[in-house]
């Protein structure tokens, strides 16, 4: 009995840590429907919520000009935000707050003068830590846009990178 659930919870261990980066699932694509006798039309945002698309663009062209991925830990997480010009934040799972629209462009300007955008596209490709979160960044600013992904032991990675994560994650109270 006891080798059994001594097999049981080597099994159960070599799950949690068996590689792989919750990062690299897609998204499903957004679904669009509406009523055809209004003329409104909705936008199913992945995670199930509806956005009315007769409201306000959210930022430029309604597209984010910050994306932050964080997936792994401990508990194997896979977190996603889209941070929008105007200071909408929408998680994956449909979540919607709000930030001074000043605050996302002080966030970007603040981005730009850590050299996010000189860095490389990825940093800790040859980690093999399992428990440490994995981090894609994607931010559009100035007619720039640049995607960077990390992971939490990134041996190689500038310490910028760490305070661009710290600043970003600030404003979402992550």
């Amino acid at each position: 009995m006891r080798t059994l659930i001594v097999v049981m919870l080597a099994g159960l261990l070599l799950a949690a840590c068996a590689p792989g980066d919750p990062l690299a699932e897609s998204t499903a694509p957004a679904q669009v429907g509406g009523d055809a006798a209004s003329g409104q039309v909705t936008q199913q945002e992945p995670g199930g919520a509806a956005v009315d698309e007769t409201a306000p663009p959210r930022g430029e062209a309604g597209e984010p000009v910050i994306v932050f991925r964080r997936g792994g830990g401990l508990a194997g997480r896979s977190d996603e935000w889209m941070i929008y010009a105007d200071g909408t934040v929408v998680s994956a799972e449909g979540s919607r707050q709000a930030v001074a629209p000043a605050e996302v462009e002080a966030l970007l300007a603040g981005l730009d003068g850590l050299g996010f955008f000189e860095m490389q596209e990825a940093y800790g490709q040859e980690s093999q830590c399992a428990d440490c979160y994995r981090y894609e960044i994607t931010a559009v600013h100035d007619g720039q846009k640049k995607t960077v992904t990390t992971i939490d032991a990134a041996s190689d990675a500038p310490p910028e990178l760490a305070q661009v994560i710290d600043q970003i994650q600030k404003v979402l109270g992550a």
